[in-house]
């Protein structure tokens, strides 16, 4: 009898997880150093984490790496102005 009912409460949770939208959330996360990559999801005031395999942390760096230097891009140009076309002399 316990047995079914872990599985109809699990049922439930699970879901419940369309419809409990802020209750339940995922995240990736990413030490400071880029060494060790976690997966947390949060059920309310708990978190339940694990590691990310090595290869798939070296992935999610990367990537991470690749959309900051696109934002610093993005704000090296809006910060600074077009250049201007050069002159052009009329032909004679």
């Amino acid at each position: 009898m316990s047995g079914r009912l872990a599985v109809v409460a699990l049922a439930l949770l699970l879901g419940g997880c369309a419809s409990m939208q802020g209750v339940l959330t995922h995240h990736v996360a990413v030490t400071l150093d880029d060494a060790k990559c976690l997966a947390a999801s949060r059920w309310g005031p708990i978190a339940i984490t694990g590691d990310i395999a090595a290869s798939e942390c070296q992935s999610i760096v990367a990537g991470r790496q690749a959309l900051e230097l696109v934002r610093i891009l993005q704000q090296d140009r809006s910060a600074s102005p077009a250049p201007a076309a050069p002159a052009s002399s009329p032909r004679t």
